[in-house]
């Protein structure tokens, strides 16, 4: 069997590389797919290079050829393979390639090597064209002119060409007529761009002298014209100047700017008095006369609809609407300004709404009478209670007459309004001090919960019961907002008190149990003196008193024993104070007494017409009352105390019962801001839960028991929501961080633009920068003030340096304009020097138009000494009598046409007195501590 494999392997598969050939040439077919696969592995992997030349050979594919030329293992391969590419590309081989397929495999291949060698060899125009952009090297362009007489490629060509040297090599070499004029006229075109910066500049240049030449011309409409025809000539022109230098473009278009800035100035006062005072004064008369008649028409509108109003005389409201409509139309289409109109047309609304709501104006008329003298007859609150008692009624009263004065339009009577206004002084005046001392009630409450919480941390807890009680009492005379505002600090006390009474408890029982010990002690052994002994005795009771209340299962039992001792001990006294029985009857008669208060008070009680805060300070002062009474029998005090309690039982059940039904709607108001919390809208939840804490603070106590527990649900939920709010503010605050950060880092980088380089040109352009940069932070919705100041600062900073840099500019071309005058001297200004060529046009311009005339010396020593005298720089002391007549001369000439004098404008009077001279030198040379030393 195995014999027999080796017998039928196949021959591309045999060790001998001919063999293997054999195999490529005559065994294997390139059309059986699986053969193919073959061919291509050995292509790929066989050992010997030749065999895979045999399978290259025998496929005789150019994208194969290509293929292995870039990545077939064996170097040899590749070689031979990229040279056959070559061969095909340059139509050396039988295999040939289509238009397409060259100019793809040229599009593929970033670098060829052969590519001039295909250049020369090609045909094809648009394949020459592509290998010409391929290889980018213009000094071919002659070359390829010469080899390829084609009109395609040579026009290509030509086109490609910018300079008129490399042009006129092309025309030489041309054989083509139309090539031969497409070149022509390219040379024709290049010299006409080449000519058309200096045409454009010298046209620019007339028209700023044309345009310049306007201020000397005194009639106006002459000016407009002239100015209307070189604008439009400058607005023509300036399309072609982007064939200028940018230095060129910007110095016209600033010279053309000053100088319309100065004929503006110049011509303003006459523009204005011209163009503009007829039809001002045409338009004013007519606005006036305008405002007067609607003014009229309103007045007579309103009047009518008061007399509807107050007179019940009948209109037709479909015309008076009609009218109204049409004088609203024409006061919207009137020449006034849109205040006037919007003034206008607001009052005729007013008519408008008042015409609609006719009935309900005269109700408010009514239902305001009717207010006005039911307030009348309620006298101003002069206490507390009473303040406690109307303060609501007046406030609902405010709200009332408030209703009714929106409902009135503005319609009623200047009569009733004085009266209400008579009634709101009334009150004010009458409420300022009860509200300043209510204002003094609540700091001492205050105050006085200080003190008890300092006691508190003190471990003073004895007379925190006491000072509690007068708080308690202090409070309940507070307003319901100044109750709120103490309301935590209060409650706290509250809990506070009873935790003290149940601490009570545990410490009083085994004093007490002592306590009763020593009583019994002195049964036993009384004291010889029964004075002494009812000191003793007294003594016992107050220490008994004073602990307070025992454990519940012995407080009954030890008070019983303990007054069965007193009783006992007490008992060699009775004699002595027999008179206290005396005092005892006196304490039942006011016990009596606060009995009968107590029952006119519960006869007196209506549920449905109660203030709930009044009744339980009631309570809590009949209460006072009851324990400040005094000592009675204990059997008869029992019998009273139960009677009170029955009392003051229905009334404390309704209190229950109101606390009930706080509780009930607090409830509801906690329901209601849990559903606030789904709210996405954070600033709308705010707003309710804002709402929500209004109305808890308006609904009142809710008992002892729950009131601090539904608080804190409450202000759990609140606290939800504001942490909502903080969150979400929190995150605008880092926004507004990160902006200001991009901004700063925007103004970092235009900062190190000016420092690296601080030229004119880059403050210009960093200053735009700027001012695009500080709109762009006034747009955002959160104020970046850092970033505004930096950016003030860099303003600042950067137009400084360009005024410094502008100055410094400008003492340059004065030190450049007297260097040239003072080589100049006895011969014309050189127009070719480098100071000359270095000064702005305008500088050339004047310099180069000097008179070459001579100058008469005094003349031009006079114009010094007047130069001196404008500068305040002082003359030679020769020349002081000159300078005093010369300067009376120019105080005149000042004083008579109001002229300022410009010092430019003189020192160019100065130079075209005549040509500079040697005697000239020592004047040049004070005009020139004039311009550059001062």
């Amino acid at each position: 069997m195995i014999f027999s494999r080796f017998r039928n392997k196949s021959t591309w598969q045999s060790k001998d590389s001919n063999t293997r050939i054999s195999a490529v040439n005559n065994d294997l077919d390139i059309s059986n797919v699986e053969q193919k696969d073959i061919l291509l592995s050995l292509l790929a992997k066989d050992p010997n290079e030749l065999v895979r030349r045999a399978v290259l050979i025998k496929f005789n594919d150019f994208s194969l050829w290509q293929q292995t030329s870039e990545n077939n293992d064996d170097i040899n391969v590749r070689d031979y393979a990229r040279k056959e590419v070559v061969a095909i590309i340059l139509n050396q081989r039988s295999l040939k390639l289509s238009k397409d397929e060259k100019l793809a495999y040229l599009n593929e291949q970033p670098t060829l090597a052969f590519l001039e060698t295909w250049l020369k060899e090609e045909s094809d125009p648009q394949i020459v064209i592509a290998i010409y952009q391929k290889l980018a090297k213009p000094q071919l362009a002659l070359t390829v002119f010469k080899h390829h007489n084609h009109i395609e490629i040579q026009q290509y060509l030509v086109e490609q060409a910018t300079s008129i040297d490399n042009l006129e090599k092309l025309l030489k070499k041309s054989t083509i007529a139309e090539i031969t004029e497409s070149i022509k006229a390219k040379i024709i075109a290049i010299k006409i761009e080449q000519e058309k910066p200096i045409k454009i500049a010298k046209r620019a240049q007339l028209i700023l002298a044309k345009l310049l030449a306007l201020k000397d011309v005194s009639d106006y409409q002459t000016v407009l014209e002239k100015q209307a025809s070189l604008t439009k000539e400058w607005g023509d022109l300036t399309t072609d100047f982007t064939c200028l230098e940018e230095s060129q473009q910007l110095t016209f278009t600033t010279k053309y700017q000053d100088i319309n800035d100065q004929l503006e100035k110049i011509f303003a006062v006459k523009a204005e008095l011209f163009a503009q005072q007829k039809i001002a004064d045409a338009l004013e008369k007519e606005k006036q006369l305008l405002t007067k008649q609607f003014a009229e028409h309103i007045q007579k509108y309103e009047q009518s609809l008061s007399d509807a109003i107050f007179n019940s005389i009948q209109i037709d409201e479909d015309e008076f609407i009609q009218q109204l409509t049409q004088l609203q139309a024409t006061i919207d289409t009137s020449v006034l300004a849109a205040k006037e109109k919007h003034t206008f047309i607001k009052q005729v609304e007013v008519i408008k709404n008042k015409l609609s709501k006719l009935p309900e104006i005269a109700e408010s008329l009514t239902q305001a009478t009717h207010l006005i003298s039911k307030m009348s007859q309620h006298a101003v609150p002069e206490n507390l209670t009473q303040l406690r008692e109307q303060e609501a009624s007046y406030q609902a009263w405010l709200e009332n007459w408030q209703l009714i004065s929106e409902k009135s339009n503005g319609s009623l009577p200047d009569s009733i309004v004085q009266s209400y206004q008579v009634i709101v002084n009334q009150w004010d005046i009458a409420l300022k001090p009860l509200h300043q001392q209510q204002k003094q009630n609540f700091h001492q409450v205050q105050r006085k919960l200080n003190d008890f919480n300092r006691l508190i941390s003190q471990g003073k807890f004895n007379p925190c019961f006491g000072l509690f009680k007068k708080i308690k009492s202090s409070y309940e005379l507070l307003s319901g907002q100044q109750q709120h505002r103490l309301e935590r600090e209060f409650t706290a006390a509250q809990e506070k008190i009873n935790e003290l009474s149940d601490w009570e408890h545990y410490v009083s029982t085994p004093k007490k149990q002592a306590l009763l010990e020593q009583i019994n002690l002195l049964v036993n052994v009384p004291l010889d003196n029964p004075i002494e002994q009812a000191s003793k005795v007294k003594a016992f009771r107050q220490q008994w008193n004073a602990l307070g209340h025992a454990e519940d299962d012995v407080e009954q039992e030890l008070n019983d024993k303990f007054n069965h001792a007193c009783e006992q001990a007490f008992a060699p006294c009775r004699l002595f104070y027999a008179e206290q029985d005396k005092i005892r009857a006196n304490h039942l008669t006011n016990r009596l007494t606060i009995l009968e208060e107590v029952a006119t008070f519960t006869a007196n009680f209506d549920e449905e017409n109660v203030n709930w805060k009044s009744i339980d300070a009631k309570i809590n002062q009949l209460k006072q009352k009851w324990r400040d009474a005094g000592e009675v029998d204990r059997e008869k005090y029992k019998t009273l105390n139960e009677e009170f309690n029955t009392l003051l039982k229905p009334i404390k059940l309704a209190i229950h019962q109101h606390h009930l039904n706080n509780k009930d709607e607090k409830l509801s108001l906690i329901k209601q801001a849990e559903k606030v919390l789904a709210e996405e809208n954070i600033q709308v939840a705010v707003d309710h839960v804002k709402k929500l804490q209004t109305k808890w603070r308006d609904i009142g106590y809710s008992g002892p028991k729950d009131e601090n527990k539904l608080w804190q649900q409450f202000r759990t939920i609140n606290d939800q929501v504001f942490a909502r709010r903080n969150e979400a503010q929190n995150k605008e605050k880092e926004q507004a961080i990160q902006m200001s950060n991009d901004f700063m880092q925007s103004l970092v980088e235009i900062e190190q633009k000016v420092s690296t380089d601080n030229s004119s040109k880059i403050l210009k352009a960093c200053l735009s920068d700027l001012k695009q940069l500080k709109d762009k932070v006034a747009q955002q919705a959160v104020p970046l003030k850092a970033v505004q100041q930096k950016i003030e600062t860099l303003q600042v900073s950067f137009q400084k340096t360009l005024t410094q840099l502008k100055q410094q500019e400008r003492v340059i071309n004065w030190q450049r304009v007297f260097s040239i005058l003072t080589e100049s001297i006895d011969s014309t200004i050189a127009t070719d020097s480098n100071d000359f060529n270095a000064l702005p046009m305008s500088w050339q311009k004047k310099l180069a138009n000097l008179t070459s005339e001579s100058c008469d010396p005094n003349d031009r020593l006079a114009k010094t000494i007047a130069l001196e005298i404008m500068a305040k720089v002082e003359s030679p002391d020769e020349d002081k009598q000159q300078r005093l007549a010369i300067q009376v001369e120019l105080m005149q000439s000042h004083m008579s046409s109001g002229e300022t004098f410009n010092l430019e404008e003189q020192f160019f009077e100065w130079l075209n007195l005549g040509q500079l001279s040697s005697e000239d030198k020592p004047l040049l040379a004070r005009v020139h501590k004039i311009f550059i030393e001062t």
